[in-house]
């Protein structure tokens, strides 16, 4: 073959195999000699180990470098010999052919390689991508699990906590009318102590003054008695103890219209104490009302909302702040019936400790009673006594008197003493007449009825 075939064929080696370095490669057209071949393999695999270093810049694949040292070694120059031969041209130049085919096979596979790491590079890109979406997605989903969790939870609690505080204004409404109940009745059963006492005072007074009037008879009945100093101290000292008891009624007197006029204003404070209550049942009532027309216009809302969860939210919040403010309403008023209350109890107590002051007074009125009853039967006994000595002296003077009668001589003297005799014998038959007068009457007022009463009330209890 001659050297034109040469540079044909190598043209149409380069022209077939290396479309892309055909233009950077010298022309053999000539080369005469075997090292012009040599050089020109050496440039084609340079220009080509060149490209490969340039596209080969990021180590992907293992082949690379393979397919480099492979360049390299058959990249070679070969040693040709002047008198080289024909067959061995033909073999070197199907050394060569089958080089660059396999230079262009490898090239090929460079080029899918590529674009096989650039898809896998993709792919991984989006596989990331996706990941951290997926991972986001849960995160969000989580998140509005818990908070639709937590927003179920609330609600649960706010339902029990409305429903307790139902429980506990019911149970404070019933307390409340058991409490008036309770005061009503106290206020009754006081007035009717109250009245009891005033008829108990008027009694008493009504039996002091017949008492006394029955002392200044018995004053006046025994003026000629040689105890009659000892009647007057002792009418005195029952004047002072009758004076002191009409003092007492007279401060009772006061003391019994204060206590009316508390009980007067205890009334006002019971009758504003049920006002306040019908204003907190109407409260109760509106806010029962309230909360049913945030229940309806919750589940209005529900069904038309296309958030459902943020208008759940919404109107949870608003339902908070109702019911947080009708609580606070609520305990304002439960604070002002406490107060009133308190305050009727204070004045209950007063009036107790007053009733029980007055019962104690009243008591201590009938002891001094009973005390001047038993003086003036006390008196009696002593007056009984002297009627006794009294009955003595006019029997010793009527013997005596018979005696001077049956003397034949009778003095001037014994006869002036039989005068004296006389007049003090009529004397004594008057004084007793009276005195048996006041025999029919005087058991009558030894003791007074209304002590008798308090006494048969004393065994009865």
């Amino acid at each position: 073959m001659t050297e034109p075939s040469l540079v044909r064929s190598s043209r149409s080696i380069e022209e077939n195999s290396f479309p892309t370095i055909g233009s950077s490669m010298p022309p053999l057209a000539k080369s005469n000699d075997s090292e012009q071949l040599c050089l020109d393999l050496e440039e084609i695999s340079l220009p080509f180990r060149s490209s490969n270093d340039e596209s080969l810049a990021t180590p992907l694949f293992n082949q690379i470098s393979i397919s480099e040292s492979e360049l390299d070694q058959g990249a070679k120059p070969l040693p040709l010999d002047p008198d080289i031969s024909q067959d061995e041209l033909s073999a070197l130049r199907s050394l060569v052919h089958e080089q660059a085919k396999r230079i262009h096979d490898l090239e090929q596979a460079l080029d899918q390689s590529v674009s096989s790491g650039a898809d896998l590079r993709l792919q991984l890109v989006n596989q990331w991508f996706l990941e951290a979406q997926l991972a986001s997605t849960e995160e969000i989903a989580n998140i509005q699990q818990q908070a639709i969790t937590q927003l179920k939870r609330r609600l649960s609690q706010q339902q029990l906590a409305l429903e307790a505080y139902e429980n506990q204004t019911e149970g404070e409404t019933q307390s409340f009318q058991e409490l008036l109940l309770s005061l009503e009745d106290l206020a009754e059963g006081q007035q009717t102590n109250l009245k009891r006492l005033w008829l108990r005072i008027h009694s008493d007074r009504a039996e002091t003054q017949a008492q006394q009037t029955y002392l200044d008879w018995l004053a006046k009945l025994y003026p000629t008695l040689e105890g009659q100093q000892n009647l007057e101290s002792f009418s005195q000292s029952l004047d002072v103890d009758l004076a002191d008891s009409t003092i007492s009624h007279e401060q009772l007197q006061p003391n019994l219209l204060e206590l009316g006029q508390h009980l007067t204003k205890r009334q006002a404070a019971i009758e504003q104490l049920e006002m306040e209550l019908h204003r907190a049942h109407i409260a109760l009532q509106e806010q029962q009302a309230m909360i049913d027309t945030l229940q309806q216009t919750h589940s209005a809302r529900s069904l038309a909302s296309d958030s459902p969860l943020e208008q759940e939210l919404f109107t949870a919040q608003c339902k908070i702040q109702e019911l947080e403010i009708q609580l606070s309403k609520q305990t304002t008023t439960q604070a002002m019936l406490q107060h009133f209350c308190q305050e009727l109890e204070q004045t209950r107590d007063r009036h107790q400790t007053r009733i029980a002051e007055l019962e104690h007074q009243t008591a201590d009125m009938q002891e001094q009673i009973l005390k001047q009853a038993q003086q003036a039967s006390e008196y009696e006994t002593a007056i009984q006594h002297w009627k006794d000595r009294h009955h003595n002296g006019h029997d010793y003077l009527s013997r005596l008197k018979e005696l001077i009668e049956v003397l034949p001589n009778s003095s001037a003297e014994l006869s002036e003493i039989l005068v004296i005799l006389q007049t003090a014998t009529a004397d004594a038959v008057e004084i007793e007449g009276d005195c048996s007068a006041l025999s029919l009457k005087g058991p009558k007022m030894d003791v007074p009825d209304f002590l008798l009463r308090r006494h048969r009330y004393r065994v009865r209890s």
